[in-house]
């Protein structure tokens, strides 16, 4: 590779670039080839004429980005003044779409136009960030590539890192220019290595980290330019730093140039011994330099605990105390140095420069004794109940350009055959992918089968709602420890089609806004799309014209693939598998693999997963994960990748030791079929609840019953709809609640009312704070004559342990339980409301 001196034209430049809509839309392997020369680094432009130039930044986004065509993620537009360091003159966000390279060099432009006593250098950082907030390290959702920023001895320095690691992707001439001691001057350098994967999980980012640093240190380079978010000059954009503006430009480029991240770390570790800049043996790569925090805490959750912690002037030991906990939860991270700030700002003593002072201490004397325990410790004095907001960051949301299938349905003219006469390299055989694992593989179909009325449409918007919003606590549950209940994964969040062929769109709408209010979800990340077949078009996958036609594929399977590329639908949910097709019959083995068949083609197309909801038979409704509980023929299951099934728990068989009846309202989930994973054995138990739809003018159901007692319509205006949603049950903590023998029923319910009344519409509250004002109403009505809590107690969970108890409130009937969340013995009571409601059988 050859790289101009300054006073000469570039020697190596090539085109090959892509507009970022050709990058979105197919594989984009263009060989490199020659391009005209580029106008020499002298050309003066005065800044009012300056424009950047939309090829060059097209050319960088489609080398640079090309692996992260289906990452999720914005841009951050940044630009600092020269004059005044590390000002920012430009804080604006940019989609990445097609758009992308049109809105870089109208930023770019605007940025060289200034004027030169307040000029600025455009330098977006080479990362998509996961919201639109802040462009730090906490927010980075994807970085693809290895860059190196090389301000001294440009030529030789690139010479000896491409000994190390190979050509780069991508060269780049900054602008600015270095003079060696001997007069001699070369342009200065970035050097780009795009990734073979773009690193995304945490692990992966802080390796990358490690690496950039390690390789600036390898050759003596810029290692400030070793944090992901360093912003970097983009070429096309201009250097105005002088009196001379000149162009930032490839003059380089391979696109077949890429690194793994292992390797690249192998490699600059092995350079690093041989040179004796590092002992053998040791690491110049660390993943998370030796914090007592396994893994850093997200901004929410160093938020919430200043928030919760108090300060009230506390002395400075304690005080430094709590700032050591916080640079230890957040592995010192700026947004746990501002959760910091925010928490010392509450006492009066608080002084900045002293705090940002200790907290620089801290990077240098780390504690050494301190982690996140301690930290929520000190949160859960204030909130006992307190736990973690889910982690959605540390999901695995990559999707492998190379994977993805060019627009346009499969050609199936012909067999797609592959010959194979040696050993397979597994490196070529790409990793398997998933929406949700192991139950929702992605391009194949899985089968939700139960019989009606066991919640399988509530439990696929459920499905829905998490993988829209990417928040896989919904997906997941959590016990009192903040801990995940459930070992299903959600892999890829997107868009989701909810197709039901039963309900109309106004009932659709009821059971997602209770799930959003259930499960607090305001926005998501991509759109939910609900489609019914009652008030809008039937999807009809295949049909058959008369008895002696065949089975065929119809228009609504090109509808249904139409709607699926069009809106970049990752899955789809179609309700119910008997509603597919016209004229097929359900008994018939053929007929249903033609369905499964029709199905199986377009989520392998559209690379998505489809998941189809099926009724069980009257004699299987309890087969639970039965791969053949579903009804009529045997083929459609043998069709689909992941089968699982729904069942109402009855408290028999294996659930006896859970001590639930079927009255509890649980539902279980066994897997039956996964073709792709080993097949869990444990089932996932869910509580069904019903949740307010919101629908209302704003009064309470009690409130409403009493008003309107003649007019049940008005009643119903003012309280508004419920709607069924599930819960995930912790199956270990069902047996510690357990209900003594020979309760009195009439004690039972009138603790039971008691209760009720004082939880108002909260469903669930801690016994510690509910048992005083119970055992006041208790004495006062005669039902025990205990004053102490710890008789209190024990009158109010025997009387409410187990099943619980059932009284009807306003004439709906409700379930009074108490219970543990943790088999611990030193567990705490709760007292829990659960509104017995049935979903609408079909």
């Amino acid at each position: 590779m050859q790289h101009q001196h300054i006073d000469g034209p570039p020697k190596d430049q090539s085109a090959g670039g892509a507009a970022l809509g050709d990058l979105l839309g197919a594989k984009y392997r263009q060989a490199t080839k020659p391009a005209p020369a580029a106008a020499q680094l002298a050309d003066i432009q005065q800044p009012a004429e300056l424009e950047a130039d939309l090829h060059q930044i097209r050319r960088f986004i489609a080398l640079a980005f090309k692996h992260c065509a289906f990452e999720l993620g914005s841009i951050a537009f940044r630009a600092f003044e020269h004059n005044r360091a590390g000002t920012c003159v430009m804080n604006e966000w940019s989609a990445f779409d097609a758009g992308l390279a049109e809105r870089a060099a109208e930023a770019a432009s605007k940025i060289a136009r200034r004027p030169a006593e307040q000029s600025a250098v455009f330098a977006p950082p080479i990362a998509l960030f996961k919201t639109e907030t802040r462009a730090d390290e906490s927010n980075v959702a994807c970085c693809p590539v290895l860059s190196v920023e090389i301000d001294a001895r440009p030529e030789a320095t690139l010479s000896e890192l491409v000994a190390v690691l190979g050509k780069p992707t991508i060269t780049i001439h900054s602008g600015g220019v270095w003079t060696s001691p001997d007069g001699r001057k070369e342009n200065k350098i970035h050097a780009h290595w795009r990734l073979t994967y773009p690193a995304t999980r945490p692990d992966e980012l802080r390796k990358l980290k490690a690496v950039r640093k390690a390789a600036a240190m390898l050759v003596d380079a810029d290692k400030s330019a070793a944090p992901l978010v360093h912003p970097m000059r983009w070429p096309g954009s201009w250097h105005t730093k002088t009196t001379s503006a000149r162009m930032c430009k490839i003059v380089a480029e391979d696109d077949f140039a890429e690194i793994d991240l292992d390797d690249a770390a192998e490699a600059l570790q092995a350079a690093l011994v041989d040179r004796g800049l590092q002992s053998p043996g040791g690491s110049a790569l660390p993943s998370a330099n030796g914090f007592k925090t396994e893994r850093a805490w997200s901004e929410t959750a160093l938020l919430d605990a200043a928030r919760l912690i108090p300060n009230s002037n506390l002395g400075w030991d304690e005080w430094n105390r709590i700032g050591m906990i916080f640079y230890d939860a957040s592995h010192g991270d700026t947004a746990g140095y501002e959760a910091f700030l925010s928490w010392s700002e509450k006492s009066a003593k608080h002084d900045e420069a002293t705090a940002e002072a200790r907290w620089d201490h801290y990077s240098s004397s780390p504690p050494n004794n301190l982690s996140d325990r301690t930290l929520l410790y000190e949160m859960r004095k204030v909130d006992p109940l307190y736990t973690l907001p889910a982690e959605v960051s540390d999901v695995d949301t990559s999707d492998i350009f190379d994977m993805r299938p060019a627009p346009g349905r499969p050609d199936r003219s012909g067999p797609n055959l592959k010959f194979v006469s040696s050993r397979i390299d597994p490196k070529d055989i790409p990793v398997r992918e998933w929406i949700v694992s192991p139950r929702l593989p992605c391009g194949d179909v899985a089968q939700c089968v139960g019989e009606p009325g066991v919640s399988k449409s509530t439990l696929m918007l459920r499905d829905a709602l998490a993988i829209a919003s990417g928040r896989e606590d919904i997906l997941r549950g959590r016990d009192e420890f903040g801990k995940p209940i459930s070992p299903e994964r959600l892999h890829k969040t997107g868009a989701v089609l909810v197709y039901n062929a039963e309900d109309r769109l106004d009932e659709m709408e009821r059971r997602l806004a209770a799930a959003q209010r259930h499960f607090r979800v305001e926005e998501t990340r991509h759109p939910i799309i609900l489609w019914s077949g009652v008030d809008g078009q039937k999807l009809t996958i295949v049909q058959r014209d008369s008895d002696r036609s065949i089975l065929k594929r119809s228009a609504g399977a090109d509808l249904l693939e139409q709607v699926i590329r069009t809106n970049d639908i990752v899955l789809a949910v179609l309700d119910t598998q008997i509603s597919l097709s016209a004229g097929s019959h359900e008994n018939n083995n053929d007929d249903q693999d033609t369905l499964l068949q029709e199905l199986a083609i377009i989520a392998a197309g559209a690379r998505c997963s489809i998941a189809v909801v099926h009724h069980t038979s009257k004699q299987t409704r309890q087969n639970k994960g039965d791969m053949g509980a579903g009804r009529g023929g045997f083929a459609a299951v043998g069709k689909v990748r992941s089968a699982f099934t729904l069942v109402n728990v009855t408290g028999e068989d294996e659930e006896k030791d859970w001590n639930v009846n079927r009255e509890d309202g649980l539902i279980r989930l066994d897997y039956a079929k996964t073709s792709h994973d080993r097949k869990p054995t444990a089932p996932i138990v869910f509580r069904r609840v019903s949740v307010s739809v919101g629908n209302g003018s704003g009064a309470n159901l009690a409130a409403a019953a009493a008003l309107f007692d003649e007019n049940p319509r008005q009643a119903l205006l003012a309280s508004g709809d419920f709607a069924p949603v599930l819960d995930i049950v912790k199956v270990e903590t069902l047996a510690a609640n357990k209900k003594a023998a020979n309760v009195d029923k009439a004690k039972a319910e009138a603790i039971a009312r008691i209760a009720a009344e004082l939880m108002g519409e909260h469903r669930e509250l801690p016994l510690p704070g509910l048992w005083e004002p119970m055992s006041v109403r208790m004495r006062a009505l005669g039902v025990c004559k205990a004053e102490r809590r710890p008789a209190v107690t024990g009158e109010i969970t025997s009387a409410l342990g187990g099943a619980g108890c059932e009284i009807s409130i306003d004439g709906q009937t409700v379930r009074i339980k108490a219970l543990k969340k943790s088999t611990s013995a030193t567990a705490p009571w709760f007292i829990e409301r659960i509104s017995l409601v049935a979903e609408k059988q079909p």
